[in-house]
């Protein structure tokens, strides 16, 4: 017999997402890697915090979580500031 999964919506669902200010702010701390691997997360989730994207509750328990623990801090950036990429050889 084929069983049939019906996918339904649950209204209450996007009450579990929110965005938090703070958490994005810290969140600049730490290298993407560091802070995704600490928490269990994926990068793609830390990049979502950064940009203060809607996430879970539980995602940004984790976060928090993992940015309370000891990760190397590197100095924090203004936001848009990304450091110059560069190809040759700075001799």
């Amino acid at each position: 017999m084929l069983d049939t999964f019906t996918l339904g919506y649950h209204s209450n669902e996007t009450e579990n997402l929110t965005t938090d200010p703070e958490l994005q702010r810290k969140s600049h701390g730490p290298s993407i890697r560091a802070l995704a691997k600490a928490a269990g997360v994926s990068t793609k989730t830390v990049k979502a915090a950064r940009q203060g994207k809607r996430l879970r509750k539980s995602t940004i328990d984790k976060l928090e979580t993992a940015l309370r623990s000891e990760l190397p801090i590197s100095e924090p950036r203004p936001l848009g500031s990304d450091p110059p990429f560069r190809l040759d050889d700075p001799e």
